[in-house]
């Protein structure tokens, strides 16, 4: 299981994902003394493999009916999650898309498959094909012996947060106070006057 989230460069919150599709594919392997899958022993006929794909890769998804368009993108960029239990569909996580709420899970077979690109995975740690190019971060000063600033780790999907970082390949917004206090509930924090910065 957790070979295969490191391979895919997934995040670990998609572990129940991984655990089912190693489940699926568990009761399609031989057993080595008899010979024979779960599945068949079980069913009573062999399963089919002929569908079974690379976890985590690239799919586009073909749109639904209801959300067809004739002008406009009509697939939408997921990453292929697993397959549906009792069906011959499969499951997709939406990471990019015109009509579909990103992070949403679709079950669709209307799909074609880039079994070779996996799209979180992160060659260089800063440049993403999917997903953001940069982190939010607070301004905490100069960098000792460089040119570089300093920065807190506020919110990045490459970077883990709250780590201390040097970089000069930054974008000041200084009119925003990451810290200050929100008007939603949810992001309540301490009032601290420092500019945010997206490197």
């Amino acid at each position: 299981m957790n070979v295969i989230l490191i391979s895919s460069s997934a995040p670990d919150n998609l572990w129940g994902e991984v655990l089912l599709t190693a489940y699926f594919l568990q009761n399609r392997i031989p057993h080595k003394k008899t010979g024979n899958t779960p599945y068949e022993l079980w069913r009573g006929y062999q399963p089919n493999l002929k569908y079974l794909r690379v976890w985590g890769c690239l799919a586009k998804v073909m749109l639904l009916d209801p959300k067809k368009r004739k002008i406009g993108s009509k697939t939408s960029d997921c990453m292929f999650l697993g397959y549906v239990e009792h069906s011959v569909a499969y499951r997709f996580l939406v990471l990019k898309s015109d009509v579909i709420e990103h992070n949403t899970i679709v079950e669709t077979k209307n799909v074609e498959f880039f079994e070779h690109i996996f799209p979180l995975k992160v060659l260089d740690p800063k440049k993403r094909k999917i997903g953001s190019k940069t982190s939010d971060c607070m301004f905490l000063g100069y960098a000792e012996h460089s040119v570089a600033y300093r920065f807190l780790v506020l919110k990045s999907d490459v970077i883990e947060h709250n780590t201390i970082v040097e970089t000069k390949n930054v974008e000041f917004f200084k009119h925003i106070f990451p810290l200050k206090v929100s008007e939603t509930l949810e992001q309540s924090i301490v009032i601290i006057v420092m500019p945010c910065v997206k490197f």
